[in-house]
């Protein structure tokens, strides 16, 4: 079991598990995988270190998980989004993604492959998204931002390094383009803000980001622009000294 938050969904690199989620926990869900068998124990493809004893009481968690994210959808007032990844492991028959690489004793390359989205899928999966989250919750504002983690490594034929800067290029430019098609959606640069930053950004590992000071940084500009006293007054337009922010 993994503590994953009031909706359990854990952490959501791609824009293929982000439109699953509110897809099925809107109109059901129905993947060709519903679970992967390891050590007597059943795994939730589509969730990190979610696993289950049995059918029922994998379908019973499953219904008050997608019970949660209907939740989340109908009472939030700012929903925040971070993307991370362009690169996507899926099936190969039915397009469903999967949190991670299928283990070993469950890989089967007849049914599972490796993609890198497009600006144009991702974009697609955004609307769709977006489609689902308008439709529970007219209200809701949507705050867009992309992870400045880069990859550990890759399944591409190439240096993680450089699949990693393609990566982040596809989504970059297709949360620019699904903004621009929806102007009330709030993009925070805090990937711009960690990476041309005069500070190196990144821990000892160089992957994850220094709280100090970058982390808190991100956070004091965002509190500036969008923090207010007047609950009213969250996420009106205002310029970021980075770039436009909506």
């Amino acid at each position: 079991m993994a503590y994953m938050g009031s909706v359990r969904s854990g952490p959501i690199f791609n824009t293929g598990l982000l439109r699953q989620l509110v897809e099925w926990a809107c109109d059901g869900f129905d993947p060709e995988e519903r679970y992967w068998p390891r050590e007597q124990w059943l795994f939730d493809p589509y969730r990190k270190a979610i696993c289950w004893p049995d059918e029922a009481s994998a379908e019973a968690e499953r219904a008050a998980h997608f019970d949660a994210v209907r939740r989340m959808l109908r009472d939030s007032e700012v929903l925040i989004v971070t993307l991370g990844l362009s690169e996507v492991w899926r099936n190969r028959r039915d397009g469903c993604a999967f949190y991670l690489m299928p283990p070993p004793e469950v890989f089967d390359e007849r049914r599972h492959e490796h993609a890198l989205l497009s600006v144009d899928e991702n974009v697609e999966n955004l609307e769709r998204f977006y489609t689902k989250v308008r439709a529970a919750n007219p209200d809701l504002r949507l705050v867009l931002t992309l992870s400045p983690v880069p990859l550990l490594a890759t399944y591409q034929d190439r240096n993680a390094v450089v699949a990693d800067t393609v990566s982040k290029a596809l989504l970059r430019a297709a949360i620019d383009e699904f903004c621009r098609a929806h102007p009330e959606v709030v993009y925070f640069p805090s990937y711009e803000i960690a990476t041309r930053t005069p500070d190196w950004p990144y821990t000892a590992d160089n992957r994850h980001i220094r709280q100090k000071p970058i982390v808190e940084r991100i956070m004091a500009t965002f509190i500036k622009h969008y923090g207010a006293e007047d609950p009213t007054s969250i996420l009106k337009p205002a310029t970021c000294g980075l770039s436009s922010v909506r």
